[in-house]
């Protein structure tokens, strides 16, 4: 019965060791993720720069809440989503996909 006991806890041992060996290789695989976002502006480049950064903000925080510290080679997709008809203003989204890690 004693030498039972050993060999578990050898085997739990070993286990947690190679869980230690592996579990930074694992956290360094980066994960490709999307966030949306958007923005008003009184004209379209300050509207789409603005959707730029709440897309990115939004993919930092999607990044920090899967346990990630950031994203990296972040590209863009901005589109109008609406003009105010007497000028007056631009709303614009943004699709802010990286690479998260």
């Amino acid at each position: 019965m004693k030498h039972a006991n050993k060999t578990r806890v050898s085997v739990v041992a070993g286990l947690a060791a190679l869980g230690l060996l592996v579990a930074p290789l694992a956290a360094d695989a980066a994960t490709t993720r999307t966030a949306s976002g958007n923005a008003w502006g009184q004209d379209r480049t300050h509207a789409e720069a603005n959707a730029k950064v709440m897309a990115l903000n939004n993919l930092n925080a999607l990044a920090r809440a899967n346990g990630e510290s950031g994203c990296s080679g972040v590209s863009y997709v901005t589109y109008l989503i609406y003009q105010v008809p007497s000028g007056g203003g631009f709303q614009y989204g943004a699709d802010a996909t990286g690479s998260c890690a």
